[in-house]
């Protein structure tokens, strides 16, 4: 039977990468796939361990040092309908095949699909995500719009335009796209999480950052754009005149003179490559202005001995001319300064007849920050508070935090669980409150807030759900930016979730009416699991006009550390629940475009000293 996919991977030699990419593959099972493996494959069959089921790998032994060679000679044998190429390092998702699959079964016209990928170190960890842009060709022969180990394309078009140029060392996949877009060739995107790339593998560095590459890849970029395109843009003429001149035996060191002589270079450039093109007035102080651009992030990343590439994101720095944006989703707004709260939270008094509030904190090694968050709830002296800590076997003191605050929590327990969403709901199996939540164990109440939400529910039978504005804290309690959020809108939470979660409370009601648990399949998007349940339920939420809960930014925590990959599927599956299909990210802008709007006016309006919270 002939296969539907033929993957292959050229191995110049048996790498630990090379193995990491074969049991990427492999994990996803040998139905209707062929996996060609070029190159040493000798050693390479000696290593991978035996628990995988080999039977669709073709093993191809091959002497040819040239990675793009080795991937032709696998292109040649390939007998599946759709072919794609993972070199050693890239991963495939373990349902990457099975999403692929479906997108072209349901499109059979489809003739390239490609994905998001994410962008991993040598050791696997996630550095940033790679997203696709929609195609256009003219977006195309500006640079690469997706990643390689995240496209797939019919054999039948790879047989039309002929095999990879072998002349090339970087940019061989890239030229092969420009040649199938040349020949009309319709390019689809499918807005999923299909791949990750590892970062200074053999493959094309992706021509996102032009400070980051070296003299040989710019400029064969640059020669495959000025021949497919016949012309080269500020950006590439830019980046390689800066090589160039950074590849002398003396290259300046002075700023001015740097760029000066960049900028000659750059213009050489363009016009070597650009038809009729002639330095106009306007022309030239534009090129000189991306010149200097592309010096002055070349300096600052040698200044700083790093690669900017690969370099995580630097969570903790504010954005320039933060106070016109959009504030929600952004992790830091200002430099740290202390927070103030109003003294009028701290005199919230709880209603006559107050409801017992059950809340649940899961921890695990988090010494560091649980003493502020156990203080936090217990210093409000709410009246009727059940209040449970979930702790996984800490083994970093939180045990001796848990035992100083004993005297007022309603029950405490430290044993292994199979993470915080298993803990939250051995903790809620404890709670017997008419109102409950659940705080993690970084995070804090702001005073007053159990008594507020108290009220508010007392006074409002008809509310299951509600929740409050957010302050962002740093690791040392330093204020570092607050979410002012408008009214709630139903149809806006389906496409993202802007619901603070340590500043949600709901009804036993509600918590009983979709079925009592949280989901254990969520490690990332717990919360926004259950808020979309909330909804499906045709339960009513209300955003409250105050701040309950300060949210503690760190570079090590969850919410950073997970987004990519984990958090990411989650969202998939969770937007493809509720909406029935998975949005991109052009369609999530357009659907919550008015909510932002929205959300501008309040935030701005609160900064000013307009609205008071």
């Amino acid at each position: 039977m002939q296969p539907a996919f033929s993957l292959i991977t050229p191995c110049v030699s048996a790498s630990p990468a090379a193995i990491a990419t074969l049991a990427s593959v492999l994990e996803q099972g040998c139905e209707d796939l062929e996996y060609i493996v070029v190159g040493d494959v000798a050693a390479l069959r000696t290593q991978l361990p035996p628990q995988f089921d080999t039977r669709c790998i073709r093993w191809v032994g091959s002497q040819a040092s040239n990675v793009v060679s080795l991937m032709n000679e696998g292109l040649s044998l390939a007998g599946g309908e759709v072919v794609s190429w993972l070199l050693p390092g890239d991963l495939h998702f373990d349902d990457t095949l099975a999403i692929t699959r479906q997108s072209f079964s349901a499109d059979p016209t489809t003739r390239v699909l490609y994905g998001d990928a994410l962008e991993i170190d040598a050791a696997g960890k996630s550095i940033r995500l790679l997203g696709a842009k929609r195609f256009r060709r003219s977006r195309l022969e500006r640079g690469r719009i997706f990643s390689q180990p995240a496209a797939f394309v019919r054999r039948s078009e790879l047989a039309r335009v002929g095999p990879l140029d072998e002349q090339l060392r970087h940019w061989a996949d890239y030229e092969l796209w420009l040649r199938l877009a040349a020949a009309g060739v319709q390019f689809v995107r499918v807005p999923r999480l299909l791949a990750a790339e590892r970062h200074g593998s053999a493959s094309s560095q992706p021509f996102r950052r032009f400070a980051n590459s070296d003299l040989a890849s710019a400029d064969e970029f640059v020669r495959v754009l000025g021949r497919h395109r016949r012309r080269v843009g500020r950006g590439p003429a830019a980046h390689l005149g800066l090589q160039r001149v950074l590849a002398r035996d003396t290259p300046p060191t002075d700023f001015s003179t740097l760029c000066s002589e960049a900028l000659r270079e750059a213009t050489l450039v363009q016009s070597q490559w650009n038809r009729a093109w002639l330095p106009s007035p306007w022309q030239r102080p534009l090129l000189a202005h991306r010149v200097a651009k592309v010096v002055r992030r070349d300096q600052r990343a040698r200044a700083a001995g790093v690669d900017e590439t690969t370099a995580p994101p630097q969570i903790q720095r504010p954005k320039r001319f933060q106070m016109l944006r959009n504030r929600i989703h952004r992790l830091v707004h200002h430099e740290p300064r202390p927070l103030g709260i109003p003294a009028t939270y701290a005199s919230e008094s709880a209603p006559p007849d107050a409801p017992m509030i059950s809340i649940v904190t899961p921890s695990f090694n988090q010494a560091t920050f649980l003493e502020a968050t156990l203080r936090s709830v217990l210093d409000q002296r709410y009246p009727k508070l059940e209040y449970i800590v979930q702790d996984g076997g800490s083994t970093d003191g939180s045990i001796d935090v848990l035992r100083r605050n004993a005297h007022g929590l309603t029950g405490w327990e430290s044993r292994p669980d199979r993470g915080q969403t298993h803990a939250i709901n051995l903790g809620m199996q404890r709670t017997t409150g008419s109102i409950m939540a659940y705080l993690n164990s970084d995070d804090l109440l702001l005073p007053g807030s159990l008594a507020y939400v108290a009220r508010y529910f007392h006074e409002h039978p008809d509310v299951d759900v509600v929740y409050g504005h957010r302050v962002l804290i740093d690791v040392d309690g330093q204020e570092i930016g607050r979410w002012v959020l408008p009214p709630h809108d139903d149809q806006v939470i389906k496409y993202t979730d802007f619901i603070p979660q340590e500043t949600m409370f709901w009804r036993r009601r509600a918590w009983e009416a979709v079925g009592g648990t949280f989901d254990e399949s969520f490690r990332f998007a717990l919360d926004w699991d259950i808020i979309l349940r909330f909804q499906a339920a045709g339960l009513r939420f209300v955003r409250l006009p105050r701040f309950l809960g300060a949210f503690r930014i760190s570079e090590a925590q969850k919410t950073n550390s997970w987004w990519l990959p984990v958090g990411r599927r989650e969202v998939e599956r969770l937007t493809a629940r509720a909406l029935g299909f998975t949005p991109d990210s052009s369609t999530i802008r357009r659907h919550i475009r008015h909510y932002m709007r929205q959300h501008y006016v309040y935030d701005k309006l609160y900064l000013l000293g307009m609205l008071r919270y």
